[in-house]
């Protein structure tokens, strides 16, 4: 088995496929036992004849399935291989009207729940596209009937057969076919959207597992490192003092104060990780603390070229402490930067925050840098991960830290050379 079918089998739409292809499998088991019941028990509704067209249906529904799951695990185009079968399951189910009394059948509903299958598999299209076929073959199947053109098989049915009455037949089951397509689609897309929020939250909690095991490690670690580190660094800095400046030893001296300092920011973030709380919390506009870090942004010379553009909206306010909202979106703009001056291209930068159909407020980071890969994607929250030469990969930690006090979710999509999108949703 190759790597790329162990793939496709553990997709969903491959389950859907599959679970669909074993239903269709049993209802053409029960419509044969169902046919053979019904010759039994001499049922007057079906003729000899009738039986044997049912007959012969069932055991087409059984031999398209068995073919499906000899099919399913090998296919490449699972689209097509969806659209195939939709459209044998609607001609075979316009056979099976047509022999169990046409417009009077009592199997009009299966078009139904091919047109919902539809539109959860392959979405809004598939559902109009199965609904306009379906209303297209019964609308032919009872006008050529009503005309006399067939015959059905069965004895003569109590169908009033005017003009009003096929029109009636006609725009009912159209209507009925179009009205599920619209309902199936709003369905399909609450169930997407659903999942999504599901794998969002499910991400989110494994975030907050990693941040609270580096939190635990960080409070016994960074204040056991930090004293320890002062006063190595108080040290050198006598000894600075009664050494030369042109001096080989003066030159290690200031070696060694740079990398103190570089340790001590190093620890003071990670402290900054384990005992991140909730500050001096008010009602803040998110529109203003996003003008002043942007403005403050602005002065790097490092930043002077990338486009900044500002979207916020008045009614955007959360309880918040002001100094943490500004170190988040600091992080964030200060991440988007740094993807932007490695690519050496003009840069944009995108800050907004607006709300959302729930009344939560979202605050967006969007820039057109490099991007990240799946892997990058999976660990950009990891304490100490990091892609940058002079990073220490506390930034994010530090961001989401903040957020977890706020019950306020993070959510990030990106793809490499084409940028990257932080979104932050905070509670109502």
């Amino acid at each position: 088995m190759t790597l790329d079918t162990l793939k496709w089998k553990k997709t969903d739409f491959y389950k859907g496929l599959k679970w669909l292809i074993t239903l269709r499998a049993i209802f053409g088991i029960v419509l044969l036992s169902s046919g053979f019941i019904s010759r039994i028990t001499q049922a007057p509704s079906i003729s000899m004849m009738a039986f044997g067209l049912v007959f012969f249906i069932s055991l087409l529904i059984l031999l398209f399935s068995l073919v499906y799951a000899l099919v399913l695990p090998r296919i490449k185009k699972g689209n097509v291989f969806a659209y195939f079968q939709i459209v044998i399951d609607s001609l075979l189910i316009t056979l099976i009207i047509f022999a169990t009394g046409g417009p009077d059948s009592f199997f009009h509903f299966l078009y139904l729940l091919v047109i919902m299958y539809s539109s959860l598999l392959l979405g809004r299209k598939a559902a109009v596209f199965v609904a306009g076929l379906s209303s297209l073959e019964y609308s032919v199947l009872t006008v050529v009937e009503a005309f006399g053109i067939i015959g059905f098989l069965g004895p003569e049915f109590n169908y009033y057969k005017s003009f009003a009455g096929v029109l009636y037949k006609i725009l009912s089951t159209v209507s009925a076919c179009f009205l599920m397509s619209f309902l199936g689609s709003l369905l399909a897309d609450q169930a997407k959207k659903a999942k999504k929020e599901l794998e969002a939250m499910g991400l989110h909690l494994k975030r907050v597992e990693k941040l609270a095991f580096a939190g635990e490690m960080a409070a016994g670690l960074a204040h056991e490192i930090k004293n320890p580190l002062a006063a190595l660094s108080g040290s050198v800095q006598i000894l600075k003092d009664e050494i030369s400046e042109c001096s080989d030893n003066y030159r290690l001296i200031q070696i060694i104060l740079r990398e103190t300092d570089r340790l001590n920011n190093l620890v003071t973030n990670f402290l900054s990780l384990s005992s991140q709380k909730s500050g001096d919390v008010k009602l803040v506009n998110v529109g203003d603390i996003i003008e002043d870090v942007i403005g403050c942004f602005r002065k790097d010379d490092k930043t002077r070229d990338i486009e900044f553009k500002i979207n916020s909206f008045p009614e955007c306010r959360i309880m918040i402490d002001p100094n943490q909202l500004s170190q988040v979106i600091w992080n964030l703009v200060q991440n988007a930067a740094d993807a932007i001056v490695t690519e050496d291209s003009d840069g944009r930068i995108e800050v907004s925050c607006s709300q959302t159909a729930d009344k939560r407020v979202m605050l967006m980071v969007k820039d057109n840098g490099s991007g990240m890969s799946s892997e990058d994607l999976t660990s950009v929250f990891t304490p100490f991960y990091t892609t940058k030469p002079a990073g220490n990969g506390l930034g994010l930690c530090i961001v989401h830290r903040i957020l977890e006090n706020y019950d306020a979710r993070i959510d990030i999509t990106s793809r490499e050379d084409s940028g990257t999108e932080f979104r932050i949703f905070f509670k109502k």
